[in-house]
């Protein structure tokens, strides 16, 4: 009876996990729309990372901290790379931080894309003109709301004090952006690859 009970319950979940996922991944639409909400709480709870399916990335990302007004610029992400590499094989603490750095910035990146169909479905379905300032808004509040954007800002303070770098504010500028990667016919020649901001904290 027990056993019964604990199968009855482990496949009602199963089902519900399975029918949230689907929903999950689906493309935007209406009943998405509808369960924005809830999906958002899936989201936070039971974030899900479908980049296997991805084809190859085209780009790398780039994460800057911007202090004191703009006093300092520090790119990150290459000195995380650097260590890793240097520190082989004891390389415990980069790999975590590393992890932890581009899992945010992954995220912050999904975040984008999800926020970017769904205003692009709000103004068709509603007829509303598309409002580049109103969707970059729209976006940097839903970030600025998640964890990830919590542990980069962290991650800023952390750096800041590697780097004895005395902060005159508390206002830590964070902008992550695309670099292209050259193709594989390209890889050997000297090309100024375009660099796209995709999220500015300041913005």
């Amino acid at each position: 009876m027990i056993r019964y009970i604990f199968s009855t319950l482990f496949l009602g979940f199963f089902l519900f996990y399975g029918f949230l996922t689907l929903i999950y991944i689906s493309p935007t639409n209406q009943f998405n729309i509808s369960l924005t909400k809830q999906m958002n709480l899936f989201d936070e709870i039971l974030y899900q990372k479908w980049n296997f399916f991805a084809p190859p990335p085209k780009n790398n990302n780039r994460l800057y901290f911007i202090y004191n007004n703009n006093e300092i610029v520090l790119e990150v992400l290459k000195p995380i790379v650097e260590n890793k590499i240097k520190n082989i094989p004891f390389n415990t603490d980069e790999e975590i931080i590393d992890y932890t750095i581009s899992n945010s910035i992954f995220y912050i990146n999904d975040v984008i894309i999800k926020v970017r169909e769904l205003y692009k479905y709000e103004c068709t379905f509603k007829n509303k003109t598309f409002n580049n300032y109103e969707l970059t808004k729209r976006t940097n509040e839903k970030i600025k709301k998640t964890g990830a954007y919590k542990t980069l800002i962290n991650y800023s303070k952390l750096v800041a004090k590697n780097n004895n770098i005395k902060l005159k504010n508390k206002k830590t500028i964070i902008i992550i952006s695309n670099i292209e990667i050259p193709k594989f016919i390209d890889r050997n020649k000297k090309t100024n690859n375009k660099e796209t901001i995709i999220f500015n904290s300041r913005t």
